[in-house]
């Protein structure tokens, strides 16, 4: 099943798609930057699709039966391109292979413990994956978003915490932008939380089927060591990008910086950066914990 840990050693080849299957919906019509017109697949789209296999009989079905299709779709949604990463789009096509591990939480909003749940997942993860995907199927709105928030703030081990220092505002907007931090188990660094959510308030890149959170789990630093509160911050940018040698990961790299501006909303561009997890409707944004002041220091 994808995304199973296992030993190091043999690492088992993620599966090529079926040419012989339908092509999955794409019914987002985004309009990029450049005026160009570009379609991605919706959480519908994908339901669709199963039903169309004979898979599930609805969505409530895929989210209380099928938690392995849930995480085909997210990683199938950031191959597509959607999330303006040339680098995330080509590891997701080989999600095991790159070391990404998909947890599926349902019910998160009534698990009791979840943070600490959430804790001893991820901390067993990094023994034999880079990063992790939480995907809570049935997370939708931004109330919903901001719940999920609290109750992971809620954890005594203080391991999860949100702040808005460092976070520029979104210009001309009641937004409240939502900066999730996880610290790793070894208390010397700390993730800066990559949020998903179908949310207006959210960027177009952010917008992915399903609510998640994408989390480096290990300390290895491909970037500045940068501090939060003394610890190092680790993200996404620390994966391995496969892109060898260092002048061809630079080819891709400036692609990329291109690729994203086409495709971020300029009116979003401070809720498009990596230390932002979500964006919230203001409204929402009023029910938040108390976010946790903290100092930045950057490795010159």
């Amino acid at each position: 099943m994808p995304g199973v840990p296992v030993p190091p050693g043999y690492v088992r080849p993620d599966p090529e798609p079926a040419s012989h299957l339908p092509t999955i919906g794409r019914s987002a019509v985004v309009i990029l930057n450049d005026g160009s017109e570009q379609r991605y697949s919706t959480c519908s789209d994908y339901v669709d699709y199963y039903v169309s296999q004979g898979i599930v009989r609805d969505l409530e079905d895929l989210v209380n039966n099928y938690s392995q299709l849930i995480a085909e779709a997210f990683f199938q949604w950031i191959s597509s391109g959607r999330l303006g990463c040339l680098f995330a789009a080509k590891l997701a096509k080989r999600p095991r292979e790159n070391g990404w591990l998909p947890i599926v939480v349902s019910g998160a909003l009534d698990t009791v413990d979840l943070a600490r749940l959430l804790n001893v997942q991820l901390d067993a993860a990094s023994e034999t994956h880079e990063a992790v995907a939480v995907i809570f199927p049935d997370v939708g709105n931004a109330d919903e978003v901001v719940a999920l928030i609290n109750r992971l703030c809620e954890d005594p081990a203080g391991r999860w915490y949100w702040t808005e220092d460092g976070i520029d505002p979104v210009p001309n907007s009641d937004s409240k932008l939502i900066g999730l931090r996880w610290v790793l188990r070894d208390n010397t660094s700390v993730n800066f939380v990559l949020g998903f959510a179908s949310l207006e308030t959210m960027p177009s890149t952010r917008q992915s089927p399903f609510t998640a959170l994408f989390l480096r789990v290990i300390e290895e630093k491909r970037t500045p060591a940068h501090r939060e509160n003394g610890r190092v911050q680790v993200h996404l940018a620390d994966l391995d990008s496969k892109f060898h040698p260092q002048e061809r990961h630079d080819q891709v790299w400036n692609l990329t910086k291109k690729f994203r501006a086409n495709h971020v909303e300029p009116s979003l561009t401070a809720a498009a950066r990596a230390r932002v997890t979500f964006a919230v409707p203001g409204l929402q944004g009023q029910k938040l914990c108390n976010a946790v002041t903290v100092e930045i220091e950057k490795d010159e």
